[in-house]
């Protein structure tokens, strides 16, 4: 049995999607990371942690609006 009930698990994906890809707040999206969070992204690669996660978006979103 799960500790968390369906609501609560769509409630917080339906946070995190919308954080970052409606609202695009990349640092606010983040930091719904644990510190030792692997995040793999098929073209940018691996970031470990809400630091890095946060610095890579940064760049990218620049890299991206040019």
């Amino acid at each position: 049995m799960s500790e968390f009930s369906r609501s609560e698990v769509e409630d917080a994906f339906a946070h995190f999607y919308n954080l970052g890809c409606v609202v695009e707040d990349w640092s606010g999206w983040a930091e719904l990371f644990t510190d030792d969070a692997r995040y793999v992204e098929h073209f940018w690669g691996e970031m470990h942690g809400p630091a890095e996660i946060r610095s890579e978006e940064r760049r990218v979103g620049k890299e991206c609006r040019s």
